[in-house]
């Protein structure tokens, strides 16, 4: 008989800086107090107070107090901890507060993330003898928010397993480099230091390929029944943890890319027969990034328009290979799970079929009024965006602020009708303005 042992979920947040009220830009309106509360919620992961540490890592002191404050009034452990901007520096924080601890083990959650109640039960049941220092997941889901304001889950981080192709990537970037390089002074001067915009979109092409390289050498590949194709996961989530897993550490300079670094890490310490690390397909889906409010990524790269936190990866991952922490080695085994015949992951993999409810079922009713709604909704909109064209154009090129014209003209009504603010407004007024959860 296997002994049971002890897990928490360890819940890491950060103020975001991007706020659901555009006159109210405070720690409570702030994307990422919003996002911890619902791995409470009743109607989302639902996590019992008791089995979670949340762990505060931010410059922000007024985030701290109000994170601070709301957890203490639910008597939710919690932990202020040093921060200096960077991912891995609040992930080594929370690593060393689970070895404090008394748990065996611990699932590290970015507090804008989120579990599915799946994944909540699935790894509560991990915790016995035998279950693996580390779990890393691929095959993995985002939840995103279209232009109408609808949810959808879309699967992430993964490419075909195929050779890169320079002239594709170096078509996207032509589509988008040359934007911000005429209205983002600071992106033109540093472009120009590189080289000029040719140059540069060729040099951001050759990392893209390169990188595409590096992950179909070392990272993990598999079968997809979604495109039937071999993929191959650009970056694979560690989020089981034991207490000897916990002893490895994230680098603390990096802005993107530490995590997948850290992963890495771990596959190799798995082959070299330090560590028992197992791979999770993400069919049902247990974790959930979110890109509903934008992120790290997106801020760092400037809209995948600055590559140059790649040419850095590389070449930290160059200098591991060196030092015999990163090797190239077959998929990590596969963890074989039982799934229960009711999946609740928010139908992100489950399928649903109405004709399958009663006609005269209040949740076919409900159901049904709910996509007439959304219908009705989409078609008003349209109608709305054909009724202002003209006059939003008028307006748009009388009043100019920085950047505005360009969204107008490119495509009126991409991410809503917020083309009249200035253009380092624009994402932040997209969200604030739209997102209802």
């Amino acid at each position: 008989m296997s002994v049971k042992k002890t897990v928490r979920f360890y819940i890491l947040t950060t103020a975001a800086g991007r706020y659901l009220d555009w006159y109210d830009r405070s720690a409570s309106t702030d994307t990422s107090f919003k996002s911890l509360q619902i791995h409470f919620d009743p109607r989302w992961s639902n996590i019992p107070y008791k089995d979670a540490v949340v762990v505060i890592n931010t410059p922000d002191s007024g985030y701290e107090q109000a994170v601070s404050k709301w957890c203490s009034e639910r008597n939710i452990e919690h932990h202020i901890t040093e921060c200096n901007g960077t991912p891995g520096k609040g992930k080594n924080e929370l690593l060393k507060i689970f070895l404090k601890s008394n748990d065996d083990y611990m699932v590290q959650i970015d507090g804008d993330d989120m579990l599915t109640p799946y994944g909540v039960d699935l790894y509560k049941g991990f915790a016995k003898e035998g279950a693996p220092d580390s779990i890393i997941i691929y095959h993995q889901w985002s939840q995103f928010i279209d232009k109408y304001g609808q949810r959808h889950f879309t699967r992430i981080m993964n490419n075909q397993d195929r050779p890169a192709n320079f002239e594709k990537d170096k078509e996207f970037l032509g589509q988008y480099m040359p934007l911000a390089y005429k209205y983002q002074k600071w992106y033109r001067k540093k472009v120009d230091e590189l080289g000029g915009l040719e140059a540069v979109i060729n040099k951001f092409a050759q990392y893209t390929n390169d990188m595409h390289e590096m992950c179909r050498k070392y990272n993990e590949t598999y079968f997809s029944h979604v495109t039937n194709q071999m993929m191959v996961d650009n970056h694979c989530r560690p989020v089981w943890y034991s207490r000897k897993a916990a002893e490895y550490r994230f680098d603390e300079t990096m802005r993107i890319g530490e995590d997948t670094r850290f992963y890495l890490h771990l596959k190799t310490a798995h082959y070299k027969g330090l560590l028992n690390v197992k791979r999770l397909k993400e069919v049902p889906c247990s974790y959930v990034y979110n890109n509903l409010y934008g992120g790290i990524v997106a801020d760092e790269s400037n809209g995948m328009t600055n590559m140059l936190w790649m040419e850095k990866y590389m070449k930290y991952v160059e200098q591991d290979v060196k030092e015999g922490k990163i090797g190239k080695y077959p998929n990590l085994p596969e963890l074989q799970v039982s799934i229960p015949d009711q999946v609740n992951d928010y139908y992100i993999t489950q399928e649903f079929n109405i004709d399958d409810l009663d006609p005269n079922s209040e949740a076919y009713k409900n159901i049904k009024l709910c996509d007439e709604t959304r219908i009705a909704l989409k078609n008003k909109i349209k109608r709305i965006q054909e009724d202002t064209y003209f006059s939003s154009k008028k307006l748009i090129t009388s009043i100019k602020p920085g950047g505005a014209h360009w969204a107008y003209f490119s495509n009126p009504f991409f991410k809503n009708i917020y083309s009249v603010c200035p253009m380092g407004e624009k994402m932040e007024h997209y969200f604030q303005k739209r997102i209802i959860l």
